[in-house]
């Protein structure tokens, strides 16, 4: 979450919270282990349970689906709610869900595989592979495009889109010679700025080398040999199985738009669609080597550095994360009324999936809740705080948020004043409405973002928890809060 300019909770107001719908409807896919396969005992089940449970209730949700694998195997393979409420057919492992931006380390897995195929090389320009792409983008590469660091703008503007979405499927170079009319934001390599362009074009890329449509050679290379039927494009016809998405109405939920199905309007960027069940096979062929080396892994999930050698929050097609000091790697995914979360754990071998059918699933969360169920030393450990002032600021602000009468006054700097409007505070507060009294404020140390270091303070109450990052001003006032 994020108070500055960039905050993506503006966004929510689209799409609000779901009311109740569907009682204590739940599938569990018993998973056959042998004794020395690893298991998640029944206590483990139980508190997973109440605590998904708990999030449907407060958070109004329809269906979850949720699959816990440890060394490649399932251990938990579970469905939550409803996939479909008019028809009162329940959530299982096999449900079908758009799965959004987790579409992207999907895709950065077909250009490794090229890149060890021979076929293309990480710091090849863009240009020899995209023949429509304009002579200025000699400086954009492969690796540019993979680590959201092109300098192109993240999104095609509105008219855009609207013109794609009345002329679909667009002929590569169009799109190509569409992207290359935008403005560019910074040079190759000099900055990080999440992309979907960069994706949408590495699809392009992906097509133009194989020789194959994007999907046809996830399908032939990946989606085939581990018998992931469920896998398609979100603009394929749906099956019996797939997930309504819903959205809140005011009263009742309703089915959401599916203008975003439209041929060629989302591709490699955020257009797959699968079960859990399905996309957990995948993460288990990753693991065992069956399509990427271990080289090849360690690239996409290390993070990737400017020209300036600065780091920045993001590989190839993961972001690196660490909990307690232990790395892990994730993506999440929204696109319409879908939610979807994926770590992967590398030091316990553990793998989480969530998939949602509303954008307002807290899928990142029940993830991390679930990690840190399964293994006590991926659940966040508190430390003695150094600024206990901050962290008294820190819950008098959530406190406020949550009751609603957030007083926007010196203790916050000059430029989070202006960005805290009535409107997105509004919007903000929506992430608190729901909470009970605050449990506590811990301390979890400091991270770096935007090359500056914040303070981090994991904030709970009886179900739900959030991270956020501050920062105070030279005057001690509350200057970053994310």
């Amino acid at each position: 979450m994020s108070f500055d300019t960039r905050t993506r909770l503006l966004a929510a107001s689209l799409a609000v919270l779901l009311a109740g719908c569907g009682g204590d409807a739940s599938v569990t896919a018993t998973v056959p282990v042998n004794s020395s396969d690893p298991v998640i005992d029944t206590a483990q089940i139980a508190k997973i349970d109440a605590y998904v449970e708990a999030q449907r209730t407060r958070r109004h949700l329809p269906g979850l689906a949720l699959v816990v694998s440890m060394n490649g195997k399932p251990v938990l393979e579970k469905g939550y709610g409803l996939a479909d409420i008019a028809k009162n057919e329940t959530v299982t492992p096999d449900t079908v869900f758009r799965i959004g931006s987790v579409t992207k380390p999907f895709t950065a897995a077909a250009i490794m595989m090229l890149v060890q195929d021979g076929k293309l090389k990480l710091d090849d320009p863009v240009t020899r592979y995209l023949p429509a792409a304009p002579a200025a983008w000699r400086d954009i590469t492969i690796r540019h495009l993979l680590t959201h660091t092109s300098g192109l703008p993240q999104n095609f503007p509105s008219d855009v889109m609207v013109s794609m979405l009345n002329d679909p499927p667009l002929p590569m170079d169009r799109v190509v010679r569409m992207a290359a009319g935008l403005p560019r934001q910074t040079a190759p390599g000099a900055a990080y700025a999440y992309n979907n362009i960069g994706y949408h074009l590495l699809g392009f890329v992906i097509e133009n080398v194989s020789g194959m449509p994007f999907f046809e050679f996830l399908r032939e290379r990946m989606f085939e040999p581990l018998h992931m039927n469920t896998a398609a494009m979100i603009s394929a016809p749906l099956p019996a199985a797939a997930a309504v998405g819903y959205v809140w109405s005011g009263t009742t939920p309703r089915p959401a738009s599916d203008w975003l199905t439209a041929p060629g309007l989302v591709e490699a960027e955020g257009g797959l669609r699968m079960s859990a069940r399905d996309l957990a096979k995948w993460d288990a062929a990753l693991l065992g080597g069956q399509f990427l080396t271990g080289n090849s892994l360690s690239q996409m999930h290390a993070p990737a550095r400017l020209n300036d050698g600065s780091p920045i929050p993001y590989g190839f097609g993961w972001v690196p994360d660490e909990i307690n000091g232990q790395s892990y790697v994730w993506h999440n995914g929204e696109l319409g009324a879908f939610k979807a979360q994926f770590v992967r754990h590398s030091a316990g071998k553990m793998s989480v999936i969530v998939l949602g059918n509303t954008d307002e699933a807290p899928v990142e969360a029940i993830a991390s809740r679930v990690s840190g169920i399964v293994d006590p030393a991926l659940d966040w450990s508190v430390l003695p705080d150094p600024q206990p002032a901050l962290g008294k600021l820190v819950r008098d602000v959530v406190d406020e948020l949550r009751r609603g009468d957030l007083v926007v006054d010196d203790r916050f700097s000059p430029d989070m004043r202006a960005a805290l409007t009535p409107e997105t505070v509004a919007v903000i507060r929506e992430t608190f409405a729901q909470w009970s009294a605050i449990e506590s404020v811990g301390y979890l140390g400091s991270d770096t973002v935007d090359g500056v270091a914040r303070q981090r303070y994991l904030v709970r109450d009886k179900v739900d928890e959030v991270v956020l990052s501050v920062r105070l001003d030279g005057e001690g006032r509350l200057a970053a809060f994310r």
